[in-house]
């Protein structure tokens, strides 16, 4: 069976961690939309650096219970557009509730402390944003990547192909890692 994957992006989003990851998980078979908090299809959300994208679809459309995962990339004031999303939070819990994979990288990891969702687990988050993350019942790892049952959170842009492969490798397996990257070439 295909898995599926969300990755929700808002304006000011960050451009690496979002077009890497869905990169790597398309070339890992998995279909992976992109979703906009912009209520129209085919949004085009701007990046904290200025490179723009088109998205798939309004995030109001998705179905969390048919997707395997939902991710969230950081960049600022992406982050701060997430946060202030009912949307975001109601997509969160459910996946929480459903036992779902729950991605976030860099400053993102935040939201997820924020909801309770990273309470009890292991976790980290971008150097600037560990106090936001690092709260109460979190336990704050300083790894490029930390895996921890069905979360899986990373730290920065310079992490993000680490952080796919970490997500290819909970929703496919090790062995398509290994596949992908004898193309990619990084250093894993």
């Amino acid at each position: 069976m295909v898995k599926s994957a969300a990755i929700v992006v808002a304006e000011g989003f960050e451009e690496i961690e979002t077009i890497a990851v869905a990169d790597i998980l398309r070339r890992a078979g998995i279909r992976t939309m992109l979703y906009s908090l912009i209520e129209e299809p085919k949004a085009v959300v701007k990046g904290s650096r200025g490179v723009s994208i088109v998205t798939d679809a309004p995030l109001s459309t998705l179905q969390c219970d048919i997707c395997d995962a939902v991710i969230l990339p950081g960049g600022l004031p992406g982050v701060t557009n997430l946060q202030a999303s009912t949307m975001v939070r109601t997509m969160l819990l459910q996946a929480m509730k459903e036992e779902k994979l729950i991605a976030s990288i860099c400053a993102a990891s935040s939201i997820l402390a924020s909801y309770g969702i990273l309470q009890g687990k292991q976790a980290t988050s971008h150097p600037s944003f560990k106090e936001k993350t690092a709260l109460k019942g979190v336990n704050y790892q300083e790894e490029r990547v930390v895996a921890d049952g069905n979360i899986i959170t990373s730290r920065s842009p310079g992490t993000a192909i680490e952080f796919a492969y970490a997500i290819v490798a909970y929703l496919v397996d090790k062995e398509m890692v290994e596949k992908i990257n004898a193309g990619v070439l990084a250093r894993i």
